[in-house]
């Protein structure tokens, strides 16, 4: 069986990405790091079993992610807005049923994903922002960078076994 992950992050360095096995893909969006007005938190969850990384936008889902579907809650990963704002663009959401895994990219970078047929659309997940320029004077717009894995079974039940243990 193959496992895939998509891991954004506002960290540069990608936390620990490109030492865990994870590709580059790029630049996703531009997010705020702290919240203003017009922006909902995005929550970053982890489910060792299936090596997915999912970004819920409300409590409730957050909720229930945790409680029947063996996610962790990590933290707060950004914020972006939760409507339509001027120069933003809809982040969509996607779901691999085959990995398990969740997508999350703009119009503008689907192209970005080899295997972007094999996922299902799940609606747009907030508004983020495509234009750098748009900081020049918003210090608190940042890159979120877009990480990608691809492994196979054998592999993935050591790191299962890893983070189950830790």
């Amino acid at each position: 069986m193959v496992y895939t992950d998509n891991f954004y992050t506002t960290d540069p360095t990608g936390e620990q990405a490109l030492q865990q096995g994870y590709q580059y893909l790029g630049i996703a969006c531009y997010v705020f790091n702290t919240q203003v007005t017009g922006t909902i938190p995005v929550y970053r969850c982890f489910n060792p079993w299936t090596s997915d990384h999912f970004y819920p936008t409300s409590r409730h889902e957050l909720d229930n992610s945790i409680g029947g579907n063996a996610y962790r809650a990590e933290h707060i990963a950004w914020f972006m807005f939760g409507g339509a704002h001027s120069r933003s663009t809809a982040l969509n959401r996607y779901f691999n049923e085959d990995t398990m895994d969740h997508m999350y990219c703009t119009d503008d970078n689907t192209s970005q994903v080899a295997d972007f047929r094999m996922y299902n659309a799940e609606g747009v997940a907030g508004y983020v922002l495509n234009d750098f320029s748009f900081t020049r004077d918003e210090t608190r717009v940042v890159p979120l960078y877009w990480w990608y894995y691809k492994g196979y079974e054998d592999k993935k039940r050591e790191e299962c076994k890893e983070k189950v243990n830790s």
